[in-house]
């Protein structure tokens, strides 16, 4: 990990906007460390963040005017399968590339970078997780993926690769990528509804978190709400990202854990710029406030320790794609200023 990384502000990647140009504005005013190839759900189904990645798996449908994605087992899909896997195996990274089409967000802050002269040495962007990925797309009896073996194995391979292909990019245009998988499903991890196996969880994270490191990508995995935070920890992620607006009760409880983690170089990601209608009350004073009295609970329990306590970066509490565009444009601006405030102050 590296240590430049220290109280910087980043965003989880969804924005509403239509208008490219204003979400590229936004961006790069407010992160300008640790800029976000951003996502854009209101300007096209492809930028759904299921459909994002989903480009070139063997047996997707894409039913557009229904907006609506998943497997069709049905048919015989082994010579597409074939196809996959051979691309898997030769690293054939331009195989699995982020069209335009799928993420114009990508292409679009790439190509500002490299016609400005940008200070950033962090470039980040994101993949959905395997867990939410396979839970969210069903087959066409709109069974969930996930419990389809074969199929899933072979979306685990794909996903990793639409990360490794960002990062090869990313790296090529000489910046550090800064990939994380976004895992909003991981709150149904120990669900009496959901049959999860959490070695197999981390089995498969670490197997996207492996090919994202041969192109020295740093790893997070984001998710907004209550799960079992021993898993991350278990895993080769690099940042934890969570909600530490509303559940820093539920992750603390994760004590030996998480001392596991950051004693070993890890890094958290505090979502504290709440993204809801909460951020209208707040001001840069009330949440940094906050933060530093999350950090100092988290120290008091032994947690963090001084030399792990300023081991973070500042974002918002989740994606803000929902949102009205001004409360966007607040949340986003909160997460700027909460870290040069922070920076600015002295962590007890």
């Amino acid at each position: 990990m590296k240590d430049d990384l220290r109280m910087l502000p980043t965003a989880i990647g969804s924005l509403p906007y239509q208008d490219i140009g204003k979400a590229s504005k936004v961006i790069l005013e407010n992160f300008k460390e640790i800029p976000v190839c951003y996502q854009l759900p209101k300007f096209s189904f492809y930028e759904n963040m299921y459909v994002q990645y989903s480009e070139k798996l063997p047996c997707l449908v894409l039913d557009l005017d229904k907006e609506r994605i998943y497997f069709d087992l049905s048919k015989d899909y082994y010579q597409e399968l074939e196809r996959f896997y051979q691309a898997f195996l030769e690293k054939d990274a331009d195989y699995f590339a982020l069209t335009s089409k799928y993420s114009i967000g990508f292409h679009t802050v790439l190509d500002k970078l490299r016609n400005s002269k940008s200070l950033s040495r962090y470039v980040k962007t994101q993949i959905t997780g395997p867990v939410s990925f396979g839970l969210t797309v069903t087959d066409q009896n709109k069974k969930a993926i996930y419990y389809h073996q074969e199929i899933f194995a072979a979306i685990v391979k794909g996903l990793g690769m639409k990360g490794y292909w960002q990062a090869k990019k990313i790296k090529e245009e000489g910046y550090i990528p800064l990939i994380f998988i976004d895992e909003p499903y991981f709150t149904a991890i120990g669900s009496a509804y959901t049959s999860i196996n959490k070695e197999e969880v981390i089995k498969n994270l670490n197997e996207i978190i492996d090919l994202i490191k041969e192109v020295d990508g740093i790893v997070g995995v984001h998710c907004c709400g209550n799960t079992d935070w021993s898993i991350l920890c278990k895993s080769k992620v690099d940042l934890i990202s969570f909600d530490a607006y509303n559940y820093l009760e539920n992750f603390s409880l994760f004590k030996e854990d998480l001392v596991s983690f950051l004693d070993q170089g890890g890094y958290l990601a505090y979502g504290i710029i709440p993204s809801s209608s909460e951020a209208i009350k707040e001001d840069p004073e009330s949440l940094t406030t906050k933060l530093e009295k999350s950090i100092a609970k988290l120290f008091q329990m032994g947690i963090l320790n001084n030399e792990t306590k300023d081991h973070f970066i500042v974002t918002p509490s989740c994606g803000v794609g929902s949102l009205e565009e001004d409360l966007a444009e607040k949340v986003l601006w909160l997460t700027k200023e909460v870290s040069k405030m922070i920076k600015e102050r002295k962590i007890r």
